[in-house]
């Protein structure tokens, strides 16, 4: 053996050196890019083709076709269609398992081979060079030349394997479930991209989950039962208005009357009505006014049984002279609520409760398997009832929106104002019956009557003119 041959076993050594520890298996890992392009393409369109058109409509709301196809994660370790992107893998494994053993037997070998041929393409002399040089060199080369005639065929022997067995599909498919259950990362590998969800809310689930909890408070404001809330809320806001109007107005006597103390009678001199101390905390009363705790909190007690009478008695006025603002927007409220067809507000409530349904399933859903990546982690029979679950989120979620689609806007009464006012002034008890029917008020004594009964409470005495007068 020369220095060129040596030369070129070096070369061809260095090749093999990198393939041993690269483990790259070409041919192979093209069959698997493309078998596994076309697998995850095969069951994309396949999910896809089984969602109904109205659902695929909220994802292309988000998403392009492409942004959703790369964001998909097939079920590779559950599908028929995957058999011959298992089979690859399995191959490279097994190639790959076969690469390290003959790596770890023949380490050390190609590693003096390596020396042995540095040393021959450094030293090998011509015949007349050689004469020159030293005997120990000479007897190294000699060395060297001899390891390397009896190990070059190890590179021929690697080079062959790579060439006609490592590099090819397997033969035996012996250990594959073993395979697939320890080593299911690798059977997955080929899919995971930058958009795969590993661990996250799919992306999937978050545009129908966000879809729900948005339609639901669309419905939940504009709809029959909307209207009944906005009634409930503004009757709320009158109450109050009324409420604070008639503790305003209540003197400041009836409270002294009930409280027999005259050092507290004089503090309560500092007040124009109940509703000055109502609005007073503890502190504030005993601090302003020099009375101690029980004196401060005995007025604030007296106060708040006036204010609890009041509070469960109290009843807006609805006359023609104050029907502006929040008054007359109830009115036309009341209207569009009287009007409002009661089929449409039936499948309201029913589109509504179903909709929560789906938040439901889908949380149900995500505790087995939180996106489909994580699909290929489950038992087969839990796989199968995943993918019942998510086809039946689609396809309740598309009979909602159907009805959904039917729905009419019936939020507005279309009257105006003086309109508004003339069917109120004309039918009152029926707007008085809808604001029982709606809030639980019942309309009540006319308000001069019932501050002169409360004003009696309070006092404990009989009824006299002179005390009417003060009211």
């Amino acid at each position: 053996m020369d220095k060129f041959e040596a030369k070129k076993l070096l070369q061809k050594l260095d090749t093999i050196q990198n393939f041993l520890s690269e483990k790259d298996l070409p041919r192979l890992e093209r069959k698997l890019d493309a078998e596994a392009d076309n697998l995850k393409r095969n069951m994309f369109d396949d999910w896809l083709r089984s969602i109904p058109k109205s659902v695929k409509e909220i994802f292309y709301g988000k998403l392009t076709y492409d942004q959703l196809y790369s964001k998909f994660f097939p079920s590779v370790l559950h599908s028929s269609f995957s058999k011959n992107e298992i089979v690859l893998v399995f191959s490279i494994l097994k190639s790959r398992n076969k690469m390290e053993q003959y790596q770890l037997k023949y380490s050390e070998k190609l590693s003096n081979l390596k020396v042995c041929l540095q040393f021959i393409k450094e030293n090998d002399r011509s015949k007349f060079l050689s004469i020159f040089q030293n005997h120990d060199i000479k007897q190294k080369l000699l060395k060297a030349k001899e390891f390397a005639e009896e190990n070059k065929n190890v590179l021929s022997n690697i080079q062959y394997k790579r060439e006609n067995e490592w590099d090819e599909i397997a033969e035996s498919f012996e250990d594959l479930d073993i395979s697939l259950k320890n080593k299911r990362f690798e059977y997955l590998n080929p899919f995971v991209n930058l958009d795969t969800e590993k661990s996250k809310e799919d992306i999937i689930f978050k545009i129908i989950r966000d879809f729900l909890k948005n339609k639901i408070l669309f419905l939940s404001e504009q709809s029959r039962n909307g209207v009944e809330e906005s009634i409930r809320g503004i009757w709320k806001n009158l109450k109050e208005e009324e409420l604070s109007n008639q503790l305003n107005s209540l003197p400041i006597e009836m409270l002294k009357k009930q409280i027999d103390n005259e050092q507290i009678g004089d503090v309560l001199d500092n007040f124009d009505n109940v509703g000055q101390v109502i609005s007073l905390s503890l502190a504030e009363v005993s601090e302003r006014y020099g009375l101690n705790m029980q004196q401060s909190a005995e007025i604030l007690k007296q106060s708040k049984e006036i204010l609890n009478d009041l509070k469960s008695n109290v009843y807006p006025k609805l006359t023609l002279d104050k029907l502006k603002g929040q008054r007359l927007q109830l009115l036309h409220l009341l209207n569009a609520y009287k009007n409002y067809p009661d089929e449409q507000a039936i499948e309201e409530k029913v589109v509504i409760e179903n909709y929560r349904k789906l938040e439901e399933k889908l949380g149900n859903l995500e505790d087995i398997a939180p996106n489909r990546y994580l699909t290929n982690f489950i038992d087969s029979i839990t796989f199968k009832y995943w993918c019942e679950s998510e086809a039946e989120i689609y396809r309740i979620l598309d009979g909602c929106i159907q009805v959904n689609s039917t729905f009419r806007d019936c939020l507005n009464d279309n009257l105006n104002d003086q309109e508004i006012k003339a069917l109120f002034e004309k039918d009152s008890a029926t707007f008085y019956a809808l604001i029982e029917e709606i809030t639980g008020n019942k309309k009540v004594i006319i308000h001069l009557i019932y501050q002169i009964i409360l004003y009696m409470k309070f006092r404990r005495l009989n009824l006299i003119l002179k005390d009417l007068k003060r009211i």
